[in-house]
C-alpha cells in the first residue's frame, strides 16, 4: 500500500526536524529495509515481486538560506520548504505541476490515524481503552564517528500491550498480557557541541524549534485523550522526536509481532499451526537509515525556485494516494532524468536496484535536472 504524497513529503520534515538554515548545506541519507525471519522467504519474494517497490533508496536534503529542497524518489516528487514564510511547495516533475500549502495547515490536511470515538465499534473502543503504549530510551555509552561527526548510541523500545484477560482465548494463560507490536532499535545522535564544530550540521539543525511549528505534539496526542494508556505512553516519544528532536545521523528499527507467538497455544487448541517457515519470535524486518554524506558546498539559487513552465494545482490534487506505477509512468519518470529512488515514493527502480555513488554537488545537479526536466 502506498502512502499519500502529503505523508511522504512530511517524512523528511519529521525525521530531520529541519531548521531555518543560515547558509548552504547538503545531507544525503540512505534507507534500506531487510526482511526478517518472521515471514517465510518465499512469501517475501512473492510480495516484493507484486509490489515492485524498492527496498532501498536515497533521500537528499539541501538547504540555502531559509529554504530547503527535499528530493525523494524516481517518480520526480520534490518538496520546497520556505521556513521564513512557513510555506510548503510540492512539485511533480513528471506532470510539471506544483501546489502551495501553508505549513500551519499541514496537520489539518493530513488524515488522522485514529477515528473519532463515535466511529469505533464498542468492543474495539474497549480494547483501545485497555491498550497501553510503553516507550523507553537510554544511552549505551558507545560512540562512533559518522560523516565526520562524533555520535553517541541510544537504545530504545516501543511496545503496545493489552492487559491480562483483555482477550480471553483458549490455551492463552489468563494472567498473561498480550504484546501486540514491539519496535526496538538504536539511534546515533550527535554529541553535544558537534553542531557548532561541524558547520554543515549546524546549518541543518541550528533552529530545530521549527519542528514544533510544523508538527504540534499535543495535537497529535489529542485524538488519544479517550485512551489514556496510549496517550500517556506515547507522550515521551513525541516529546523526544517532535518537541525536542535529537540530532540523529543514523537509526535502525526492528519490528516484532510478539502476540503471534503468544497466540500459538490458541491456534494449536483449534487444530491450526503457523505456515511452514514462519517464525513468530523473529523480527518482521529491519529498517536502517544512515547519513552517508554531509557537505557545506555552495548550492545554486535556481534549485530553490519553481520552474516557469510548471502549472499550479490545488493541494488536494497533489495529495491523492498514488496508484500502482505503470510502465508508462516508469518511462515518464526515466525521461524526467530522475536518478534518486526512495522506496516509499513508488519509483520505477527494481527492488534489487542500487543507487549510483554521487557526491553532494552531483546530487544537487541531479535534483535541479529533475525539476527542470532538462537532461
Amino acid at each position: 500500500m502506498r502512502l499519500p504524497r502529503m505523508i511522504r513529503w512530511m517524512v523528511p520534515v519529521l525525521l530531520l526536524a529541519s531548521p531555518v538554515a543560515r547558509a548552504d548545506a547538503t545531507m544525503s541519507i540512505k534507507a534500506e529495509f531487510k526482511q526478517g525471519g518472521m515471514i517465510p522467504a518465499s512469501t517475501w519474494k512473492q510480495a516484493e515481486g507484486a509490489s515492485k517497490v524498492p527496498t532501498s533508496g536515497v533521500l537528499i536534503v539541501q538547504l540555502k538560506g531559509d529554504k530547503e529542497l527535499v528530493s525523494t524518489g524516481g517518480s520526480g516528487n520534490i518538496a520546497l520548504i520556505d521556513f521564513a514564510n512557513l510555506q510548503f511547495t510540492m512539485l511533480d516533475a513528471v506532470a510539471k505541476t506544483y501546489a502551495l500549502v501553508d505549513m500551519k495547515d499541514i496537520q489539518s490536511k493530513a488524515p488522522t490515524s485514529i477515528p473519532s470515538t463515535a466511529q469505533i465499534p464498542p468492543q474495539m473502543k474497549l480494547l483501545l481503552q485497555m491498550m497501553k503504549a510503553t516507550f523507553s530510551a537510554h544511552k549505551t555509552g558507545r560512540t562512533d564517528t559518522l560523516v565526520g561527526v562524533h555520535v553517541e548510541e541510544v537504545e530504545w523500545a516501543l511496545s503496545f500491550e493489552l492487559p491480562p484477560g483483555a482477550l480471553p482465548l483458549p490455551g492463552v494463560p489468563a494472567n498473561q498480557a498480550l504484546t501486540l507490536v514491539k519496535a526496538t532499535g538504536h539511534t546515533w545522535e550527535a554529541s553535544e557541541g558537534e553542531t557548532k564544530r561541524v558547520a554543515a550540521l549546524g546549518e541543518m539543525y541550528s533552529h530545530r524549534s521549527i519542528a514544533s511549528k510544523v508538527v504540534d505534539a499535543q495535537r497529535i496526542l489529542k485524538p488519544l485523550e479517550d485512551y489514556p494508556g496510549l496517550h500517556d505512553g506515547l507522550a515521551p516519544l513525541l516529546e523526544k522526536m517532535v518537541t525536542n528532536p535529537p540530532v540523529t545521523l543514523k537509526l535502525d528499527v526492528q519490528l516484532y509481532v510478539p502476540v503471534l507467538a503468544q497466540l500459538q497455544p490458541f491456534l494449536q487448541a483449534q487444530g491450526s499451526e503457523f505456515p511452514q517457515g514462519m517464525d513468530p519470535n523473529a523480527p518482521l524486518g529491519t529498517l536502517t537509515v544512515e547519513t552517508t554524506e554531509l557537505s557545506g558546498a555552495p548550492l545554486s539559487a535556481a534549485l530553490f525556485r519553481v520552474p516557469d513552465d510548471f502549472r499550479q494545482v490545488s493541494s488536494d490534487q497533489m495529495t491523492k494516494p498514488l496508484l500502482p506505477a505503470t510502465s508508462a509512468n516508469s518511462s515518464r519518470g526515466a525521461a524526467a532524468g530522475t536518478s534518486l529512488s526512495f522506496g516509499a515514493s513508488g519509483g520505477s527502480a527494481p527492488a534489487n536496484s542500487t543507487t549510483p555513488t554521487m557526491s553532494p554537488s552531483q546530487r544537487a545537479a541531479a535534483a535541479a535536472a529533475v525539476i527542470r526536466n532538462d537532461h
